[in-house]
């Protein structure tokens, strides 16, 4: 079964398959990445959605500071 991560990249917050037997810490090493958020997301619309809430988030505390 897929599942999808979200990592941090040079470009921003991005959403990765979580390979079957790997961990997420791994996952985004390999992808050049920080862990964000391990799901698992079934979906990639799930981990994508996720994305707009955490972006959403940060828009809102940035607003507040």
């Amino acid at each position: 079964m897929t599942s999808f991560i979200i990592i941090e990249v040079a470009d921003g917050l991005t959403a990765v398959e979580l390979p079957y037997g790997k961990s997420p810490e791994d996952t985004a090493a390999a992808q050049g990445g920080t862990l964000i958020d391990e799901g698992p997301f079934a979906t990639l619309e799930e981990a994508n959605d996720a994305i707009d809430n955490l972006e959403a988030e940060a828009e809102e505390e940035e607003g507040q500071a």
